[in-house]
């Protein structure tokens, strides 16, 4: 069993540094597989190889078993896809095996974790930091990052965007965090300070959210003394972000903004007006098939906005996406699905009663609820590298809650 926990952590710590690969990989008949696709690939494998080795005797929890009908509430919202499209619809497939590979990485550290491998599974993870955060330093050094429409220079390491960054720096802003939690030694204060700086330079509004609402968590857990010096940190952080010549040109970008305008008119000054129009659209197509929508992942078939590709923009909200796609009913499969996750984890924060599991839990509960408010207005559902992190930890520190039980 040890080399398959091993095996997976190698595919799951090099994940990160894959999203840049997307466009390369192998045809199998018609079927395109890509790197990154390769990885969920992988792990289905191994999780099939497992469950056999245990002669299908495997543990899962209540949420597990949420997290499996949802992926299987899916299954006619594949077929539809590949009934109303055809082989353009085939990419509903891609997206039906990530999604599921997502399952089966939570069910595999779920019965892969125990007491003592805990630190261990974390220390691993740290690794997938190296690359992404490398490549992020010589973006910064060269200005070899993205350059949108207003110029700004953006990191993004080895993700497909610096909002994908951002939200990955986050998780890992958390974990570092409990690591000085438990161990307080200098090295992972530094790298905390490295993530923040590096969070900085993604110029991610939504990554910004996402940490202040993690950070309003981890205040109520600190004493006085401890709260005022994260809150001098976080001020001096808001100086610094708020004087960069950067931010001020994404402020007055939004200072621009006529919603009135934006909605009758649909005109663009910035990525948020732009998101807003994109919604429009979307929300005119799904009012034509409102109940059951198009079929999973084929917004990018649908949305007459393309990228320069030719293919449809993503919806930058993964309600709209699931509406659209799922229609009334998928969309509250979704709903119900992730609202039990919060309420599952609720519970097990509730009756857990060793403190650093319970804080383990906890931090992973408001993780989840920010990546639930930032999804309003990014794509978090189809973000597989955060995604797969998450879903690796959250089975991980539900595992060691129910074995101290």
């Amino acid at each position: 069993m040890s080399i398959l926990l091993y095996l997976t952590l190698f595919l799951i710590a090099v994940r990160s540094s894959l999203d840049i690969f997307t466009n390369k990989g192998f045809h199998i008949s018609w079927f395109f597989i890509n790197i990154p696709s390769a990885i969920s690939i992988s792990i289905i494998v191994i999780a099939i190889i497992y469950i056999i080795f245990k002669n299908g005797k495997i543990s899962i929890n209540g949420l597990g078993r949420a997290f499996f009908l949802w992926i299987v509430s899916m299954i006619p919202f594949t077929v539809m896809s590949i009934y109303n499209f055809s082989y353009n619809g085939l990419n509903s497939l891609r997206e039906f095996i990530r999604l599921f590979s997502l399952f089966l990485a939570f069910l595999l550290f779920y019965n892969f974790t125990t007491k003592y491998n805990l630190v261990k599974i974390l220390n691993c993870l740290f690794i997938s930091l190296i690359v992404p955060s490398v490549v992020a330093i010589y973006q910064l050094i060269t200005k070899t990052g993205m350059i949108d429409k207003t110029e700004i220079h953006r990191i993004y390491g080895t993700m497909s965007h610096p909002n994908t960054f951002a939200f990955f720096l986050v998780f890992f802003v958390v974990l570092t965090y409990l690591k000085i939690r438990e161990e307080k030694s200098i090295p992972w204060v530094l790298l905390l300070l490295l993530e923040f700086f590096l969070l900085i330079q993604t110029f991610s509004l939504a990554g910004y959210i996402m940490l202040i609402i993690i950070v309003f968590y981890f205040l109520s857990k600190l004493t006085a003394k401890q709260k005022i010096a994260v809150i001098i940190l976080l001020f001096l952080l808001l100086c610094i972000v708020f004087n960069l010549p950067q931010f001020q040109t994404r402020l007055d970008r939004i200072k621009m903004i006529d919603i009135k305008k934006t909605l009758v008119e649909k005109e663009v000054v910035d990525s948020f007006t732009w998101r807003i129009c994109n919604w429009l659209n979307l929300l005119s197509l799904w009012s034509k098939k409102p109940l059951t929508g198009y079929g999973l992942n084929t917004i990018s078939i649908i949305n007459p906005w393309k990228t320069e590709y030719g293919i449809g923009y993503a919806a930058h909200n993964d309600y709209i996406n699931y509406l659209v796609e799922t229609g009334l009913l998928g969309v509250l499969f979704y709903v119900i699905f992730i609202s039990y996750v919060c309420f599952f984890i609720y519970k097990e924060c509730s009756i857990c009663m060793n403190k650093k599991v319970k804080e383990l839990l906890c931090s992973i509960l408001f993780v989840f609820m920010a990546l639930q408010f930032v999804s309003f207005f990014h794509n978090i559902i189809t973000a597989t590298t955060v995604q797969l992190y998450f879903w690796v930890v959250c089975g991980s520190f539900l595992k060691v809650s129910k074995l101290l039980q």
